[in-house]
């Protein structure tokens, strides 16, 4: 199948959307989508908006972004590929098309496990997140995060000083680093073996709906999300959700209990997270403490590292992208909820409701309501009231 009906596929779709996940299922695949007759596209029930859309994405011109590519030996990873990981391909709606730069290789033996926290971290989380990157690389394991300022940063740069693989998974284009003080940071990763990988074309500058759809690519590529500091709405804990959406391991590092940046980790482990104090008690989970599986790899080409010199202004905050890409980070979750998390954002009302009252709604299992309802409490979308009721 070829690369470039992947990459239209994501011009008329979007970015991790339930309107993709939802036209993979009914199509099978971009070729197929691309070259039926649009009358044909009509018969099957495709509605005249999402026709344009298709109509448009197979005039586009990837002439561009192909020769860019070419130029600075930008691989295109799509799910046809052998290189794309199956634990990205398996998660609910994959990306179409993955832009990776640097060393990249196939995961799908190694264990990987994302770092994740909150951009404003404190010594102790500073200091705990390095100290357990470094050591998870010291022992072979792949460190995914991304690229952000704070504990993101800290594991970068951690694994890169031990002499491990990072993957850093970036919310704008792969010619664009941001934040922009992470120029060297992000130059570090491809010189050192590891990779930086991003499903937003060359040249996108990064918005703030990009990052909640970016964390679904972390805790997709990995085995297990690491939350090491964060708020209660942090962010960190998006990709903790998406994690437990796919059935992934979510582990903590416990805080104070007075410090508002410990609330997300100490929130998870009184939810049922692991409780990390080092990289050990993450290999015990894996049955790996003598673990050695990755290896430095070799640097990245020169014209690799001229990615890192692109730098974007700060985002715009009232950016108005076209449909069918959400504006606000809530729509953006309701986005790329799965059908049972649907079923039951869709049963709460603003009237509180017990689990009980759920399942008996939805026709869902008892474990499967409250499997949902902790992922939609963690995606902040949903309410917790006194008695153990939810409401939107």
């Amino acid at each position: 199948m070829a690369v470039t009906d992947w990459m239209r596929f994501q011009l008329a779709y979007g970015f991790g959307s339930v309107m993709a996940a939802k036209a993979l299922e009914k199509w099978h695949s971009p070729t197929l989508l691309f070259h039926t007759e649009d009358w044909r596209l009509r018969q099957h029930g495709m509605k005249e908006d999402e026709l344009r859309r298709v109509q448009k994405a197979k005039d586009a011109d990837l002439g561009k972004i192909l020769a860019f590519c070419e130029r600075n030996r930008v691989r295109i990873l799509t799910p046809d590929d052998d290189l794309y990981p199956m634990r990205l391909r398996n998660i609910y709606s994959p990306p179409a098309v993955l832009y990776a730069a640097g060393n990249w290789i196939d995961l799908d033996d190694i264990l990987c496990i994302a770092v994740v926290g909150t951009r404003r971290c404190t010594e102790y989380g500073s200091r705990t997140a390095r100290q357990i990157s470094a050591d998870l690389a010291a022992r072979g394991v792949v460190t995914v995060s991304g690229l952000a300022a704070g504990i993101d940063s800290c594991c970068h740069d951690a694994t890169v000083e031990a002499g491990g693989r990072t993957i850093a998974v970036q919310g704008c284009g792969i010619d664009v680093t941001y934040p922009a003080v992470n120029r060297e940071l992000k130059k570090k990763i491809l010189q050192s073996g590891g990779a930086v990988i991003t499903e937003f074309p060359p040249g996108m500058e990064p918005q703030a709906y990009h990052f909640p759809i970016r964390n679904r690519i972390i805790a997709g590529l990995s085995h297990g999300t690491l939350v090491v500091e964060g708020e209660r709405r942090s962010g960190s804990l998006i990709t903790a959700g998406c994690a437990l959406t796919e059935g992934r391991d979510v582990f903590a590092v416990p805080g104070n209990v007075d410090a508002n940046m410990s609330d997300a980790p100490n929130w998870l482990i009184r939810e049922g997270a692991t409780m990390v104090r080092d990289a050990g008690d993450i290999l015990e989970e894996y049955n790996l403490r003598d673990y050695d599986a990755a290896h430095p790899g070799g640097e990245a080409e020169a014209e690799q590292l001229s990615l890192c010199e692109k730098q974007p202004g700060k985002p715009k905050k009232k950016a108005a992208p076209a449909k069918p890409y959400p504006q606000r980070n809530d729509d953006v979750m309701v986005e790329m909820l799965n059908q049972n998390q649907r079923t039951v954002l869709n049963t709460l009302n603003s009237e509180p409701m017990t689990a009980d009252e759920v399942v008996t709604a939805t026709g869902l299992s008892v474990p499967e309501v409250l499997s949902v309802l902790t992922q939609l409490e963690i995606f902040g979308i949903i309410k917790i009231h006194a008695g153990h009721r939810f409401s939107r």
